[in-house]
């Protein structure tokens, strides 16, 4: 039982305790509803999985019901019934009223069912983990084509060498994981949000995985494609080529931005997984708020610097968002340099 309470075996000394007991719940119950008709069901997840307990509860529940109706000054009827016993029952005493029953309409969640524990189901329920998911989702579809992109480029030889063959399927191992845990997050208890509290701690660990092992295959195959000299190249997928823009390092915390340092010039890459050109606004951590970025054609593009908020009246005086228009081709990569810009700041707006 989940509420740690063992059940109890009725018997002739108990009866009437817990049979006085189960009956003031059905009346309390029953004052929800307008006529004397109360529907209980009985059972939960997971029940009624041996003989054994089937027995049990029917006859406990079978002596406490024959007891209640054996006391008539206790104006009750209890039995055990199908869907169709009490829908009948209800018609019956609904006809005996001329009370009509009232129209509910609009959203009928959320409600809650012990302690916090508050369920709406696919609507609102633990949000994050909602998005979490489509994140997910996103990186994976993007580590699918970016990896079939690299097994294709590869088998254009006649013969791929077997440090590739490794490599792919090192990485294929990863992709394996990432679908089987965002898969296994799709179980109606899982992105609905009305799993229990460490069952969801589970599944946000496993997403978390997920999204690292996507976001590795993405690094490795664009560091493969962009290389100038792939044949002599030696794949190691414990080396992390790029620093990616979102790093995920706890499973129920929001990414941090990565940081972009300007010691020395940058560059930045964008990978686009849709069949479509993508055109749109991008926005970058970056440690001097002075830069300028070039586009491919080494030319310079204009930038929008914001400051970043350390709290609600504290600006950072070591971190700075700029945001700008990259485009990048359909299921293409567009490189980007940031660098630090050596004029006047007014040349720059």
């Amino acid at each position: 039982c989940p509420w740690k309470v063992p059940p109890q075996p009725i018997t002739n000394v108990n009866v009437e305790k817990r049979a006085s007991l189960l009956l003031d719940q059905y009346r309390k119950k029953s004052t929800l509803y307008k006529t004397n008709v109360l529907l209980v069901q009985l059972g939960d997840d997971f029940r009624y999985d041996t003989a054994a307990e089937f027995d049990q509860q029917f006859i406990n529940y079978q002596k406490l019901f024959d007891y209640m109706n054996s006391r008539s000054d206790w104006f009750v009827e209890a039995q055990f019934g199908t869907l169709k016993d009490y829908f009948d029952s209800l018609r019956a005493n609904v006809a005996q009223s001329v009370e009509s029953f009232p129209s509910l309409s609009g959203d009928f969640f959320t409600y809650a069912d012990i302690d916090d524990h508050y369920w709406s189901g696919y609507y609102t329920s633990r949000p994050f983990y909602k998005q979490l998911d489509r994140v997910l989702e996103s990186y994976l579809r993007s580590a699918e084509i970016i990896y079939s992109m690299t097994w294709s480029h590869l088998h254009r030889q006649s013969t791929v060498p077997e440090r590739f063959r490794s490599w792919m399927s090192r990485m294929m191992a990863l992709l394996s994981e990432a679908r089987r845990h965002l898969s296994l997050f799709q179980h109606h208890d899982g992105i609905t949000g009305t799993e229990k509290d460490h069952v969801v701690q589970d599944y946000a660990k496993m997403m978390q995985t997920a999204i690292q092992g996507s976001q590795t295959i993405i690094q490795q195959c664009a560091h493969f494609l962009l290389h100038p000299d792939q044949a002599n190249l030696e794949p190691q997928l414990n080396t992390r080529h790029f620093l990616v823009d979102d790093e995920y390092s706890k499973p129920n915390e929001l990414p941090r931005k990565s940081l972009i340092r300007l010691q020395d010039a940058k560059r930045v890459v964008f990978y686009n997984s849709l069949a479509s050109e993508r055109v749109q606004v991008v926005t970058l951590r970056i440690s001097e708020y002075n830069v300028e970025v070039m586009n491919e054609k080494s030319e310079p593009i204009k930038v929008q610097v914001s400051p970043v908020f350390i709290t609600s009246h504290q600006l950072s005086p070591e971190e700075f968002d700029i945001s700008f228009v990259i485009s990048v081709s359909p299921l293409g990569m567009s490189t980007y340099t940031i660098r630090k810009f050596v004029g006047t700041t007014q040349e720059n707006t």
